[in-house]
C-alpha cells in the first residue's frame, strides 16, 4: 500500500443516496402505537 493517496482528480459517487438526518421526537403511546400499525 501506499503511504498516501491523491484523491484530487476523483469524482462523487452519483449512486449514493443523500444524506440522512436522524430526529427524535416524542410521542404518547397511542400515536406510536398507530405508526406501528401502518409498517406492519
Amino acid at each position: 500500500m501506499r503511504d498516501e493517496y491523491d484523491f484530487s482528480e476523483g469524482i462523487k459517487n452519483p449512486y449514493v443516496k443523500k444524506e440522512k438526518t436522524t430526529a427524535t421526537i416524542r410521542l404518547d403511546r397511542a400515536t406510536a402505537a398507530w405508526f406501528k400499525k401502518l409498517i406492519e
